[in-house]
């Protein structure tokens, strides 16, 4: 978990209130933080509820075949079942010899409607490579805290050489 502005917002307000507290001269005014700090702790608790309860999905669209050093575009579709939009960060990791940018992308992912994004990757390893789980963090309702998840599909990629080269333009190439 990582807090977001609002969360700091409340927590300023929180200590505003412990300092004004603290120096009036009425009964027991050194406890009034403790209300606005138990609204805090409820309301990270609802903000961590409502995205464990959505389920992700990520799905990977990409060929299935490379080829070395061609650029080849990649689609990482992320849906979600919840009853409401989440505001998620999605940072696009790719296997070991594949050059794909590191960009963090600022998505929000409506209930049920898959939102793509895509990247150009270039793989620079031959083999099969399989891709690993996106690191992800979800934001609640509320906008308290990032919550981190990790988003997989079972994707592999087989980088194969390049014969052709920059003859694959040529008429005839691809009989």
């Amino acid at each position: 978990m990582s807090l977001r502005r609002n969360a700091f917002v409340v927590i300023a307000l929180i200590a505003l209130v412990a300092i004004v507290g603290e120096w009036t001269d009425v009964a027991g005014g050194s406890r009034f933080w403790y209300l606005p700090a138990a609204l805090l702790l409820l309301g990270l608790a609802y903000d961590r509820l409502v995205p464990l309860r959505a389920h992700f999905a990520l799905a990977v669209k990409t060929p299935a075949r490379w080829l070395l050093t061609r650029p080849v575009a990649v689609a990482f579709e992320v849906s979600q079942q919840g009853g409401r939009p989440l505001e998620l960060e999605l940072a696009a990791d790719a296997p070991a010899g594949i050059e794909c940018p590191r960009d963090v992308v600022r998505l929000t992912v409506p209930a049920g409607d898959p939102v793509a994004v895509q990247l150009r990757a270039v793989p620079r390893r031959l083999g099969r490579m399989a891709w690993p789980a996106l690191r992800a963090r979800v934001s609640g309702p509320l906008g308290l805290a990032w919550w981190p998840r990790l988003l997989t599909d079972p994707v592999a990629v087989l980088v194969e050489p390049d014969i052709l080269g920059a003859a694959a333009a040529a008429a005839g190439a691809d009989r």
